[in-house]
């Protein structure tokens, strides 16, 4: 899928086999997946959107490297609401089991929102920028960190459960697995880790370049995409390599998976694009 200008950041899925799409370019695209039909564009941030979230009523996150996190009406591309509060770029968006919207910023922090009303709920510190957010089997909320660490939070009061180390350079996604188990990466490994241990469990390489994301597939399989253009498929109890997928002609940036079991990748090559992960 063609369209965006500048390259693609991240994605988010919506229903009805809608996929969107967020841009350095400083929109954010509505695809039709089933025809690759582009839908609308949504026009609102001034800088380019780094993240993206779908949330339960049907509306939709962004955050961008202009402060905000603007929610979206997709059916009509109308911004429903802006929440102001972050100092630096909005790096990832999550919504939580009851209902409440966090965000994790290059301003060392995440933050808590209530989408209804736009309030600030609360605010969760951090040594350094935060890259990436997950919400766990039981609801807790992880934090990956450009201080090489998991920060594992209990949202509804605000307390610290847990730190997970071993890392060896910024921890830039995650990915919540079955049976208690989280995924992570950062330049070049991909780990995942027992929680109710807060152990390393695995750890295996197998890029040949930066590894850029990290999604859970439907089937129990770990799809990672890299800065050397392609996306691999992981067994993530032995770290064996199920299949390489190949065809991207640039770094992939961002991964998400379709209601059907699809796998979207966008790419700083300006497309997204969508695989069969089991061919």
């Amino acid at each position: 899928m063609t369209g965006h200008t500048r390259e693609v950041d991240c994605l988010a899925v919506l229903p009805n086999d809608v996929l969107a799409s967020g841009s350095d370019d400083r929109t954010i695209n509505l695809w039709n997946t089933k025809n690759a039909a582009l839908i609308r564009t949504l026009y609102g941030h001034t800088l380019p959107v780094e993240s993206l979230a779908a949330l339960d009523d049907g509306t939709l996150a962004s955050g961008s490297d202009d402060k905000t996190i603007n929610i979206w009406n997709p059916n009509n591309g109308q911004i429903i609401r802006t929440l102001v509060g972050h100092t630096r770029s909005v790096e990832a968006l999550v919504q939580l089991p009851d209902g409440t919207l966090a965000s994790g910023s290059e301003d060392r922090t995440v933050r808590l929102w209530d989408v209804e009303t736009g309030e600030l709920l609360n605010t969760l510190e951090h040594t350094r920028s935060v890259d990436c957010l997950a919400v766990l089997e039981d609801g807790a909320l992880a934090a990956g960190s450009e201080d090489r660490n998991i920060y594992i939070w209990e949202p509804s009061t605000g307390e610290l459960l847990a730190v997970l180390s071993g890392h060896r350079d910024d921890v830039v996604s995650l990915a919540a697995l079955p049976n208690g188990r989280l995924a992570s990466c950062d330049d070049r490994s991909i780990k995942i880790w027992d929680l109710e241990s807060g152990q390393e469990i695995n750890s295996f390489r197998g890029h040949r370049g930066d590894i850029t994301f990290v999604a859970a597939l439907a089937d129990g399989t770990l799809a990672s995409g890299s800065e050397d253009r392609t996306i691999n498929i992981w067994n993530p109890d032995n770290g064996q390599i199920i299949r390489t997928l190949t065809g991207h002609r640039n770094e992939i940036l961002a991964l998400a998976v379709l209601e059907d079991g699809t796998l979207a990748s966008a790419s700083e090559d300006r497309t997204i694009r969508l695989w069969n992960t089991k061919y």
